[in-house]
């Protein structure tokens, strides 16, 4: 339930903000969520600002990838970290490389 709320959150981070006005770009979210004070709502919130990111064509996949599974492995609980790493993957899924020339504009199931 909560893995889907996220998950239509990036989603929704996609368009345009609340009363048709010009959304936050991904830089200024990506701002915004440094400073959430607890660590794993962080990452959680960093993921779902790097899948907007990506899909706004900010930075390459490859790149968000290396950050985010750097922070989710800070996580040390690893029920914690295990549920992170599955929230990372399901949210990143389409936007992962194919291969080491790929910079993940494809989907993973090509190829």
């Amino acid at each position: 339930a909560l893995e889907e709320f996220l998950l239509g959150l990036c989603r929704a981070s996609d368009g345009d903000g609340p009363g048709g006005g010009p959304s936050l770009g991904s830089g200024e979210l990506y701002e915004a969520v440094q400073y959430t004070p607890r660590v794993v709502p962080r990452v959680y919130l960093q993921i779902c600002v790097g899948a907007v990111s990506i899909r706004a064509g900010d930075r390459t996949a490859v790149a968000v990838m290396d950050e985010l599974g750097t922070a989710a492995r800070m996580v040390q609980c690893p029920v914690r970290g295990l549920f992170l790493r599955h929230y990372l993957l399901m949210a990143l899924r389409d936007k992962l490389p194919d291969g080491p020339g790929d910079d993940g504009g494809g989907t993973a199931g090509e190829a």
